[in-house]
């Protein structure tokens, strides 16, 4: 078994599950054999938290580094039990191998086993720091990131003239996030980012009263959409890799919402001919926009 540490810490977005794949690749190593210990102050290294969908870029280059490290570790000593050099050897899914004679080989767990004996645990360390980005503000260093996702949405729904209901039939997200790790999570994040941003779009909204206080703190008052209010979502990549991340990969957290409060205030435009210029487009909004596009018609 190996243990991968971190302090990246997992709050649904599937980051356990995407460190514990990279360190397998990166170590050459059976990824149901690593458990993790994550977001663990007292065991694990800091981390500059989940936030600006940056877990996987960011924290999977520390990953990288620290797999790639204990696979150095496994192919020196590989090296010597088989009297030949590293260059000669390769490691994957738990077995070390003569590239020109793969029969030849020892398993992970043998050759870690000799090098607890010679040299004490086998530990890789790895960190990353992003490199200076996007110049200077009043003397600070701006940017957070050396690689960005993009995305493109495009809607469809349904008014209805007398209410101004919104209905969102189906939606379309084609996303640019460089080399997928793991589709399944990638078209979940998707699905659960569209799902956020139409209800950005449509039905969230905090209230104030006159003494700044919430008004509608409460999920009786606080509209958000439910499963009966998500459409089918369709998801869709473009293959790209990125060469500032580890593997080329990008984020998809966030940048799925992006396009999504624009894509559903065009569709709306789209259908009805009328524009809703704030946020949230409510069935009131564009009930008064659709009158008042009457008025002007009739006049």
């Amino acid at each position: 078994m190996a243990t991968l540490y971190t302090g990246a810490v997992e709050i649904g977005q599937g980051s356990d599950t995407i460190l514990c794949q990279m360190a397998a690749e990166a170590m050459g190593y059976p990824l149901e054999k690593i458990r993790i210990v994550a977001g663990d102050t007292d065991l694990a290294t800091h981390d500059f938290g989940a936030y600006a969908s940056r877990q996987t870029l960011m924290s999977g280059w520390a990953v990288k580094k620290a797999g790639e490290e204990v696979k150095n570790k496994i192919l020196q000593t590989a090296a010597e039990m088989m009297l030949v050099v590293p260059e000669q050897l390769d490691v994957k899914q738990g077995i070390v191998f003569l590239k020109a004679h793969p029969e030849e080989s020892l398993t992970f767990e043998q050759v870690a086993r000799t090098y607890f004996v010679k040299y004490g645990q086998l530990i890789g360390q790895g960190s990353y720091k992003p490199p200076k980005l996007g110049g200077t503000f009043k003397g600070a260093a701006v940017g957070t990131s050396p690689a960005y996702s993009a995305a493109t949405q495009v809607a469809e729904v349904e008014i209805d003239e007398e209410t101004g209901e919104i209905k969102v039939l189906e939606a379309w997200d084609v996303h640019d996030c460089g080399m997928v790790i793991n589709p399944a999570l990638l078209h979940g994040q998707v699905h659960g980012a569209f799902y956020m941003g139409m209800g950005e779009s449509i039905w969230e909204e905090v209230l104030f009263d006159e003494k700044g206080d919430v008004a509608n703190g409460n999920l009786a008052e606080y509209r958000m959409p439910t499963a009966l209010d998500m459409p089918p979502v369709t998801s869709e990549l473009v293959d790209s890799i990125d060469p500032n991340a580890p593997w080329g990969v990008k984020e998809v957290g966030e940048g799925a919402t992006t396009p999504t409060m624009a894509c559903l205030a065009n569709a709306i435009y789209d259908a009805m001919g009328v524009r809703i210029e704030s946020l949230p487009l409510t069935y009131e909004k564009v009930w008064r926009a659709l009158k008042e596009k009457r008025e002007k018609e009739k006049a």
